[in-house]
């Protein structure tokens, strides 16, 4: 595997140098001790704020697949906040990474696009039976729809999808919640963490610029550390890819 795909590429992402290092660096193994030459990267395109057709929208290649048993649930901040552009971004990072968790058979992956809570909906079910193709033009194809920012009402939505379509497995199948956001949350979190916890599902927290608290992340990730994910801007998001394939495969 050569270091391209080590970090799953930078697709349409910009990668700078510094949090590139940092990135590669941060925890044991990610660079087996090697430094590797930055590659050259382009600058991401511009998108409308009009859906795109998921059978004209080119599928991200794939990265490097979990081949565990795996469900994954994606939330997705669509906050005003964001803006249509920035929102974009996002959804090319998520389509690029569910590639990892929707090639092996076993595998399941479903995703929420949140803000008020009359916007925030189920964009793609966990027990969907499309291609992983399919599942990634389908995250391009979701609209932007601006609001505010009810994370943890999402978040118990998202633990009441996993929990409603839990597989009755010895040992069971684990179970885990991906937050993309870029601000603090406008409604209570500790509870929907707590009974995500109970539950038996892991959070992760991925902050986007400095309008989200490290409180709020590490609140997100129910107070563990290494769940959480910090990028200065949504144009570092790529250099996060490798390592939240790797760290959410069970």
């Amino acid at each position: 595997m050569n270091i391209y795909e080590l970090v799953g590429y930078c697709g349409k992402f910009t990668v700078p140098t510094p949090v590139y290092k940092k990135i590669m660096f941060k925890k044991e193994g990610s660079s087996h001790g090697q430094k590797f030459p930055l590659p050259e990267c382009g600058e991401i395109s511009p998108t409308t704020s009009k859906p795109t057709d998921p059978s004209t929208t080119e599928t991200p290649k794939p990265t490097m697949p979990c081949s565990k048993d795996n469900d994954l649930l994606f939330l997705l901040d669509g906050s005003g906040s964001i803006g249509i552009k920035r929102f974009n971004m996002a959804k090319q990072f998520l389509a690029k990474m569910s590639t990892a968790f929707t090639k092996p058979k076993n595998n399941r992956l479903a995703l929420i696009k949140y803000s008020y809570k009359e916007a925030t909906r189920l964009e793609l079910p966990l027990d969907n039976n499309f291609t992983s193709e399919a599942i990634a033009g389908k995250i391009l194809n979701i609209v932007y729809e601006k609001g505010e920012t009810y994370t943890g009402n999402a978040i118990t939505i998202a633990t009441e999808e996993l929990i409603s379509k839990i597989r009755e497995r010895i040992p069971p199948v684990p179970q885990s919640i991906l937050i993309l956001t870029d601000g603090n949350s406008d409604d209570n979190i500790i509870n929907p963490v707590a009974a995500a916890k109970r539950a038996g599902i892991r959070t992760f927290a991925v902050g986007i610029g400095n309008r989200i608290t490290e409180k709020n992340l590490l609140e997100l990730a129910d107070n563990i550390k290494e769940r959480v994910y910090k990028v200065t801007s949504y144009e570092e998001l790529g250099t996060l890819l490798y390592l939240l394939i790797k760290d959410l495969c069970p």
